[in-house]
């Protein structure tokens, strides 16, 4: 995995906060499953309750990325792979400028470097800061590591066009962009999910009740 800023260790106030509401949402989820008995279809049932069910730290083996922009600041806090990239335009100018700047990436063997659990410490969660942008509008999409993936072995510019897209407000276009990058010979199809941030307009923007 590479990093541009190196992540550093995020504040523990920040991922005490992300870890209890993963918890939390992972006990309903448990809780549901384990009385409905239901077994994920590749799994034998038997095996299943004996490795899964009722040992925690099998559950939520996943990537975990969060972002979050303000008007000026922002940061994105994550751990396991995936790919999150802010791209950069200058303001008032047309939606053809954009400036990518990748802050997580799949590393250059794409394969899959860790995992994250709910028995994940804070010590495994990287963070980058995001100064103001200045006179740039910024976005961010965050992605699986099978669109980070596919991107990078067989679409370079897919992060850059869907940026364009969802800021002109063609969300169809947006879409037909993420079939058209599933439909490549090469694409990794086993996770091809991504999200979109935008930094709200200053004029927009609304002051926190004291």
């Amino acid at each position: 995995m590479k990093q541009v800023p190196p992540g550093g260790q995020a504040p523990h106030t920040l991922t005490s906060l992300v870890r209890r509401f993963v918890i939390e949402d992972f006990e309903r989820d448990r809780e549901l499953i384990v009385k409905s008995g239901v077994t994920p279809p590749i799994w034998a049932p038997e095996y299943y309750r004996k490795v899964s069910v009722s040992k925690r730290e099998e559950w939520y083996k996943t990537t975990l990325l969060i972002g979050c922009l303000g008007v000026d600041d922002g940061f994105v806090l994550y751990s396991g792979d995936g790919g999150i990239m802010e791209l950069l335009k200058p303001s008032g100018e047309q939606l053809t400028a954009l400036t990518p700047n990748a802050l997580l990436a799949t590393d250059d063997s794409l394969a899959i470097s860790q995992f994250a659990s709910l028995n994940y410490a804070n010590s495994q969660f990287s963070q980058a800061l995001l100064a103001s942008p200045g006179a740039f509008e910024r976005s961010l999409m965050l992605s699986s590591d099978g669109f980070d993936r596919s991107v990078q072995k067989v679409a370079p510019t897919a992060y850059g066009d869907m940026d364009l897209a969802l800021k002109r407000g063609d969300h169809a276009k947006a879409l037909s962009q993420l079939i058209s990058l599933t439909q490549q010979q090469d694409a990794d199809l086993d996770n091809m999910s991504v999200v979109w941030l935008r930094s709200p307009q200053s004029g927009h923007a609304k002051a926190l009740p004291q």
